[in-house]
């Protein structure tokens, strides 16, 4: 059966990432006169667009003024540093250290005065609840960095200078996620025992259990990804999801596993990483389950279009960079080896491309942000690909039915628990470590993505021929990586 076009192609849905990324970068830096000129003058300019049926170029104006407004709209707050009384709803699950707690707080205000955005504080040791109403004399000052808080809505950070006084508790519907976190967190320490923290960190995205050494070893073996809930996690998910509930309506079945996708994107508080995967696997599924032809490139730019839209500042953020700037070049690399070496298709093989087209995209941000980059990344994804796609599976299926059949999972657990035994003994043996890198220069990383844009099938109608001209712009933005 011929497979119909997509519901959409390639250029709209650039053009629309585009305009959401240089909303978001203007909108950070515009005042709120001339953002609203700017808004005013881009759906005028939409209009007259959409007039003269130039669809791809009114998508791009009206995503450019959503990322403009949305951006606009994120609650700011100009706090004078200094000592204040500070009264608020503690908004997400405290971060128990030593000797510190780490909080944050919604419906804030200071002296009785109310914040737009939250406020985080670090108290004197001290156990509280999601909910808790309390109040504290603390030293505040505006965010380090303004950038990366906004992405977690904090614009103001403050140190309580003595124990906070729990003033009540509020209830909402964020309380029954919080609470169920807590309790797959305990159904992974009952099920794992020993390698519950790693379960946690691949199952549900939370490394707080790890030590700071294993998540460097992690880190310097280049598997620390394995532990941001991302694409390998969601396509499992997926697949286990689409295999036991299957209604015979396609539409029904889309409904559902966007349902269960939104669910646990909520589990793992809508990290970029898990949305971008949700989202990215949702646009390939809608396609297939409609009988179209699946358009990657598109199904790429439609995730980094919503997640922006989303969580804008999450641009500034190494785990949004590292995430797409992966997926960039699993999308435009991983057929483009197939296509060059005219090889047989074999796991092996695929497991090894995936590997390197990741590594070859995250490399200029992975540098950029850790001055260096884990060389190990390609042979410990390649070596644990096949034991991944066995234990990953049976993990998430004992996860979901141990509120059913307990004892069953309990029994069904020993696989997994093998598996997580396994990486971490991995892990330990190899003990690899970064490469230095210099910080790569912005003019280099764009010429770099450019010669990977040039490399992919998208610019070589000849697939057998070498991508010349993207060997010479990544062979330019080696040089300009190292002069400038």
């Amino acid at each position: 059966m011929l497979l119909q076009p997509p519901y959409f192609h390639i250029r709209p849905m650039v053009g629309a990432a585009i305009g959401v990324l240089l909303g978001v970068l203007l909108g950070t830096v515009l005042s709120s006169v001339l953002l609203a000129a700017a808004i005013a003058l881009i759906a005028l300019a939409a209009g007259v667009f959409f007039v003269r049926k130039r669809i791809g170029w009114g998508l791009f104006l009206i995503l450019l003024g959503a990322a403009l407004l949305r951006t606009a709209l994120i609650p700011k707050d100009t706090v004078q540093p200094g000592v204040y009384t500070v009264t608020g709803t503690v908004a997400e699950t405290p971060e128990q250290g030593r000797r510190q707690t780490e909080i944050v707080l919604k419906h804030a205000s200071l002296d009785g005065v109310p914040l737009k955005a939250r406020i985080s504080l670090t108290i004197p040791k001290q156990s509280f609840a999601y909910g808790d109403t309390l109040s504290v004399v603390a030293s505040v000052q505006p965010p380090k960095d303004p950038l990366r808080a906004a992405n977690e809505g904090i614009c103001t950070e403050g140190e309580g200078l003595q124990a906070a006084l729990i003033t009540g508790h509020h209830e909402d519907a964020y309380g029954f996620l919080i609470r169920a976190r807590a309790y797959f967190s305990n159904v992974a320490d009952w099920l794992f025992e020993e390698q519950a923290a790693s379960a946690k960190g691949m199952l549900l995205g939370d490394r707080s259990e790890l030590s700071r050494a294993t998540e460097q070893l992690y880190a310097d073996n280049g598997i620390l990804h394995l532990f941001a809930v991302s694409g390998l996690h969601m396509t499992v998910l997926m697949t286990l999801i689409g295999t036991l509930f299957r209604s015979g309506k396609r539409g029904v079945d889309l409904l559902v596993l966007a349902a269960l996708s939104a669910l646990y994107c909520a589990l793992t508080r809508f990290t970029p990483s898990v949305m971008r995967a949700a989202l990215y696997l949702l646009a390939i599924r809608l396609a297939i389950l409609s009988d179209r032809q699946p358009d990657p490139p598109s199904a790429y730019c439609f995730s980094f279009t919503i997640v922006l839209l989303i969580r804008p500042y999450s641009l500034f953020t190494a785990s949004f960079l590292l995430s797409f700037a992966a997926m960039a070049g699993i999308v435009l690399l991983t057929d483009r080896w197939n296509h060059l070496f005219r090889l047989p298709p074999s796991q092996f093989l695929s497991a090894l491309f995936g590997a390197l087209s990741a590594f070859l995209g995250v490399l200029p941000v992975q540098a950029y942000f850790f001055d260096g980059v884990a060389w190990m990344a390609i042979p410990m994804s390649v070596l644990l690909s096949p034991f991944l796609a066995v234990f990953m599976p049976v993990a998430f299926l004992v996860m979901l039915l141990a509120p059913l059949f307990p004892l069953v999972s309990k029994v069904l657990a020993v696989i997994p628990r093998g598996g997580f035994l396994l990486l971490e003994t991995v892990n330990t043996f190899w003990n690899g470590s970064t490469a230095a890198l210099p910080k790569p220069h912005i003019l280099a990383v764009i010429v770099y993505y450019i010669g990977l844009l040039f490399c992919s099938d998208l610019f070589l109608p000849n697939r057998k021929h070498p991508p010349y001209l993207g060997l010479a712009a990544i062979a330019t933005a080696a040089v300009l990586w190292i002069v400038l």
